[in-house]
């Protein structure tokens, strides 16, 4: 009965470590000229990216942002990794969700407004070759991002677009799903385009207001101009044979101390 019951906690265990996936994983890319083995993606601004919220009272009002964001730097356990002035990856976002407007202080004239992004928010990823220009050269898709979900907080002095409190933070995370074979590759060896489980990439931006406009008075439309500078790291799930090599090293560790 012991022995038993012990092979169905190993089996409950087996499974719920193969669901769990692994986080900030290493990842190699490989352009076909260069390869670099990393753990995140410093994201710089493409130049600004474009939201319009349109207002119906403050609350649910759909918010849409259009932009570019590019792949500045790979870092590796913290250390820059690759020369970033040889290739450009640029994101192409359109980011789709609802967003609630508050007056942080009655009257103040400053606006908080808290976006929630939906599952329509994607992206994609490209390989340019002209370095940090937008997508001027000859651009290949090597990526499609999509499933969003997070959002973002901003700060908004309507009175002074300029104002240096003009800011906020966004966090999304998308399903990074590899167009092409041979540009990513896990720590284990296995392409992207044949993982079983898809990966998923996590941004997280800091949000610089470089303008801002009313274009009319609630219920109308209201457009902000805005600049990413952050990172973004890629997680992709083990596979099961690894999940299972843990369980089983840990096994084995722990009869050799009850011997012991």
């Amino acid at each position: 009965m012991l022995n038993t019951m012990k092979k169905k906690l190993a089996a409950v265990a087996i499974l719920t470590a193969i669901a769990l996936p692994a986080s900030a994983s290493i990842v190699t890319v490989d352009d076909g000229s260069d390869a670099y083995t990393f753990d995140q993606l410093v994201v710089t601004t493409e130049g600004d990216s474009v939201i319009t919220q349109t207002f119906v009272d403050g609350v649910n009002d759909t918010f849409v942002e259009i932009g570019l964001t590019a792949v500045g730097t790979f870092k590796n356990g913290g250390a820059t990794v690759g020369f970033p002035t040889e290739y450009d990856l640029i994101f192409d976002i359109s980011l789709i969700g609802t967003a609630a407007t508050t007056e942080t202080f009655l009257g103040s004239g400053i606006f908080d407004i808290d976006v929630t992004f939906s599952n329509a928010s994607v992206a994609t990823l490209y390989h340019d070759d002209v370095p940090f220009g937008g997508l001027n050269g000859v651009s290949t898709a090597i990526a499609n991002l999509s499933g969003a979900t997070g959002g973002c907080d901003l700060q908004v002095t309507a009175a002074n677009p300029a104002a240096t409190t003009n800011n906020g933070t966004c966090n999304v995370s998308f399903d990074f799903d590899a167009l092409l074979a041979g540009w990513f590759t896990t720590s284990w060896g296995e392409d992207f385009t044949t993982l079983a489980n898809m990966p998923t990439i996590d941004f997280s931006l800091d949000i610089d207001i470089t303008e801002y406009n009313v274009d009319s008075p609630a219920p109308g439309i209201t457009t902000i101009k805005v600049a990413h500078d952050g990172s973004a790291v890629i997680n992709v799930p083990e596979p099961t044979t690894i999940a299972i090599l843990g369980l089983g090293l840990l096994g084995l560790a722990g009869s050799r101390r009850r011997k012991s």
